[in-house]
């Protein structure tokens, strides 16, 4: 027996109805609309009321943080059953598509839901996880977890302030940046590397930073040589100036050309992180933004 997902217009309509029967193998649906307005009514008195999960993350209206194989709600996490669907959820039922059995032999969808899933592979806990960090990355790893657990009240300290900080991951080669960034990342996505902003397009860049809220996005590869179109979209999702742009440069680095880097830009909805071998200075906005370790 196949499990199918029918939208409320494949339903309504006749026309669609047929072609979404005929999509799924040799079936011909012979019957007047009539007949599909009685099997309309049959299936809405057996089937349960859910709201779909549109994004994951912290849901603020009903206080639960979503991932792409559950919720996690008042101290504990509730999995989806095999249909994608979390029952008693202030009373409610929500549908997360990605795991459902419905699209299991599906790969080409909710790729980024399949990858945000609740689990936990080694059984190692949170406070030897941070403990090991900080051992490798010294004080730069207790800033770094500081801003991850930042990230889950960004909604909250961006409705007060009007700003959220970027964590800007600065070094020279083989120093640990892209270790410590994907440890971070980890916490809420597993098995990715960060976007390579050299190659990857706006709409790849948009979607990447919007598909979740409150979680840590890390995106790498800003150089002042990027498409123009990739540099307005930072400046838009930034919008910052530095006053003192050219005599920081100057007291730093001595030249106020220092002017190739690697960072990040940031979407209102996540947090994010950038690293690079020399420090950011085309984008203006950049410097206002960001958490320097040092």
């Amino acid at each position: 027996m196949q499990v199918i997902e029918l939208k409320e217009s494949e339903l309504c309509s006749l026309s669609n109805f047929q072609q979404k029967v005929g999509s799924l193998g040799n079936y011909v649906w012979l019957a007047k609309i009539d007949k599909l307005n009685r099997v309309k009514e049959y299936l809405y008195s057996k089937t349960d009321t859910a709201e779909r999960i549109r994004k994951l993350g912290w849901n603020a209206a009903e206080g639960f943080f979503a991932f792409g194989n559950g919720i996690f709600f008042a101290s504990a996490f509730n999995a989806v059953d095999d249909l994608g669907i979390v029952r008693g959820i202030n009373g409610k039922a929500f549908y997360i598509p990605a795991t459902s059995k419905i699209y299991l032999n599906n790969p080409e969808i909710f790729q980024f839901e399949r990858l945000m899933v609740h689990e936990n592979r080694n059984g190692i806990k949170l406070h030897d996880y941070v403990g090991r960090l900080m051992e490798v990355f010294g004080e730069n790893a207790s800033v770094a977890f500081c801003y991850l657990l930042a990230t889950l009240f960004r909604d909250i300290i961006f409705r007060r302030t009007r700003h959220f900080p970027i964590l800007n991951l600065f070094g020279e080669k083989g120093t640990g940046k892209t270790t410590l960034a994907t440890s971070l990342q980890s916490f809420f996505l597993h098995g990715v590397d960060p976007p390579n902003l050299g190659v990857t397009s706006v709409p790849a860049m948009n979607d990447r930073v919007s598909q979740a809220v409150n979680i840590l996005a890390v995106l790498d590869e800003y150089k002042n040589d990027l498409d123009i179109r990739k540099i307005a979209y930072s400046e838009r999702t930034l919008g910052r100036w530095r006053p003192d742009q050219e005599e920081y440069e100057r007291r730093r680095y001595g030249s106020t050309n220092y002017c190739h880097y690697r960072c990040s830009p940031l979407r209102p909805g996540q947090a994010d992180t950038g690293y690079g071998t020399l420090y950011p200075c085309h984008l203006p906005c950049l410097f206002k933004d960001i958490i320097q370790p040092e």
